[in-house]
């Protein structure tokens, strides 16, 4: 990530085929499940997302189907590595503690 900040060419590469991949990735299973958002969450997308949302967005309107994608959000989480342990947490409370949720 450092390197893609001061100009590092492999860097910037490496990160446009992530964000293609990622893509493709959102691409299926936009296809397969329509939702109605997507989350991106962990520190990937958070902290490269300047590098990596171009070619993913890229990526993706060209491999989903125009209809699933109408109104679609992809939201970019602000947690970062976290973001597994918040929602554990929070599947957890749920379970225990439905009377106060």
């Amino acid at each position: 990530m450092n390197a893609a900040k001061v100009g590092d060419q492999f860097a910037h590469t490496v990160l446009w085929e992530a964000g293609v991949h990622l893509g493709t990735g959102v691409a299926t299973i936009v296809n397969l499940l329509n939702p109605e958002a997507i989350l991106l969450g962990g520190e990937v997308p958070r902290v490269a997302k300047s590098f990596i949302l171009k070619p993913l967005f890229h990526s993706f309107r060209g491999r989903a189907f125009r209809r699933a994608v109408g109104n679609l959000k992809v939201i970019v989480s602000r947690l970062g590595g976290e973001a597994g342990a918040v929602g554990a947490a929070i599947v957890l409370a749920e379970k225990l503690l439905p009377e106060f949720l």
